[in-house]
């Protein structure tokens, strides 16, 4: 399936859509997708960091892009984006760009016959989006009430907060964070491009705040203040600058303590769990940052001075039980799997249907992860802890019998959940039963109905006509949902059949 993006960059809009767009391209992949990027020229050369990451970049016919927020042409825009798509037309478009409005959705919808994504944090602007992406956490919580006065067309997927954010594969699954009780390392990282000038004011800030430890600083060669950072840098002389610096989820993770901005970086933070102070460089992180401090995942400043910097820094570095709960709040917003649970949910919006392999004894550690997981352990016959050594037993006992048929279910690269089917030896015709779960990371993104089908379909081809039983626990009202959608009728205490002619 092909996905493609239309986002920009430059030095005043910063990197910040095309590098959540490169996150969502890099799950897409691992999903086997193939991706396009859709760029107007500018004084940052994000096609060459899309093409770097191994993506296809196309650059199009347009005046180059520099002023954000501002819309662009939307009939040119469009005929140009058509044209350079038109050759392998994709079945999604994903528009991360605040210039583009619904008329740019509709027009390219129409031609391209594909679906529109959109991702977005303003709701400024009439939206046309099949499925909406907005990452930020929101003091009321709810989305739709946000966006209900911009969308011409209703999202059939909503792909909201912090639980989308779109980051890259290496914030999924990182260990606990280390909060030590003197802070050593302080890291300033204020988005790609710097745009405010902010990084030079923070490391001042730091200063003020009475910190005379080591200072990381990281910027881009985009930054349009860099000689005055690297000046400000040498003046300090206990503080380091690094350019273009690939991985980030490091440099996060060496710190005792981080500044950054609040737009895409609040969200690897928090990932990562390192304590932060956050401050607003953009308009649309306004509404962002108040609900992070509320959460307790961070502390804000009430200005973007070194006066403002110190006195937001202080309490910071004098306690380590205020650092150690703002850790413990942020790695609970963000688990890092954002970008991979939107690739799912698009593909499988497009009827990707899962492939199935048999599993082996080389799984049993990945397979009771899962099982185990509070949430399978809710809606399981079993629902207490199983010892990994009992586990063990218990599968090789299932594969060394060989009558059962346990399979993972993946979609390119990307492991989505395990479906088994025991065959029913009283029954007076064929009959299996089927059990299914998904990844416990993966609820909630269409994905189990597809498993459910490509184990029919896998299980229809290898015994031929028969019937599948499903039991449904009492309050289990997703599972019974499922099977009523798949086509099974229910019958007595929870069961559920569905015959496979």
């Amino acid at each position: 399936m092909h996905v493609a993006f239309r986002c920009d960059a430059s030095s005043r809009i910063g990197l910040g859509h095309v590098l959540r767009s490169l996150s969502l391209a890099q799950a897409l992949a691992a999903a086997g997708a193939t991706t396009s990027f859709l760029l107007r020229d500018s004084d940052v050369e994000a096609a060459a960091r899309v093409r770097a990451a191994g993506f296809t970049a196309v650059r199009l016919p347009l005046p180059p892009v520099h002023e954000p927020g501002q819309l662009t042409d939307a009939d040119a825009d469009a005929r140009a984006s058509i044209s350079a798509l038109n050759g392998a037309p994709p079945a999604w478009v994903v528009a991360d760009h605040y210039g583009l409005d619904a008329r740019w959705h509709d027009a390219l919808r129409d031609a391209l016959h594909c679906r529109l994504a959109v991702i977005d944090d303003l709701a400024d602007r009439p939206l046309a989006a099949d499925a909406l992406i907005d990452h930020n956490l929101l003091p009321s919580g709810t989305h739709r009430e946000r966006y209900a006065a911009v969308l011409r067309l209703e999202p059939s997927r909503w792909l909201c907060g912090p639980r989308h954010a779109l980051l890259g594969p290496a914030y999924a699954d990182l260990p606990a964070f280390d909060v030590r009780e003197a802070v050593q390392r302080v890291g300033i990282f204020m988005g790609g491009t710097d745009p405010r000038a902010a990084s030079a004011t923070v490391l001042a800030g730091c200063r003020a705040a009475g910190f005379e430890g080591h200072i990381d600083i990281v910027t881009t060669s985009a930054a349009p203040s860099l000689a005055a950072l690297q000046a400000a840098v040498a003046a300090d002389g206990r503080a380091t600058l690094t350019l273009d610096l690939p991985d980030l989820a490091g440099f996060y993770a060496r710190q005792d303590l981080l500044v950054g901005a609040g737009g895409g970086g609040a969200w690897e933070r928090c990932a990562v769990g390192v304590p932060s102070l956050t401050l607003c460089v953009a308009d649309n992180q306004r509404a962002v940052i108040p609900a992070l401090v509320a959460q307790g995942a961070t502390v804000g400043a009430n200005d973007l001075t070194p006066a403002g910097v110190a006195t937001a820094l202080r309490p910071l570095l004098a306690d380590a039980g205020l650092r150690r709960r703002l850790s413990a709040s942020a790695a609970a917003l963000v688990d890092g799997w954002g970008a991979r649970r939107v690739a799912l949910a698009l593909l499988s919006q497009a009827g990707c249907l899962p492939t199935l392999r048999a599993a082996t004894m080389a799984d049993a550690e990945a397979l009771w992860r899962w099982r185990n997981h509070a949430a399978t352990r809710a809606v399981s016959r079993q629902q207490g802890e199983i010892p990994l050594a009992s586990h063990r037993q218990w599968l090789q006992r299932l594969l060394d019998a060989g009558r059962n048929r346990l399979s993972i279910a993946s979609i390119g690269a990307l492991d989505v959940g395990v479906i088994r089917f025991d065959p029913l030896d009283a029954q007076p015709t064929a009959a299996w039963e089927v059990s299914l779960y998904l990844l416990p990371q993966l609820h909630g993104l269409g994905l189990g109905g597809l498993l459910l089908r490509a184990g029919e379909l896998a299980l229809r081809e290898a015994e031929g006509p028969l019937q599948v039983h499903a039991e449904v626990l009492a309050g289990n009202t997703a599972s019974k949902r499922l099977f009523e959608a798949g086509g099974y009728r229910p019958q007595r205490d929870g069961h559920w059949i569905k015959p496979l002619g």
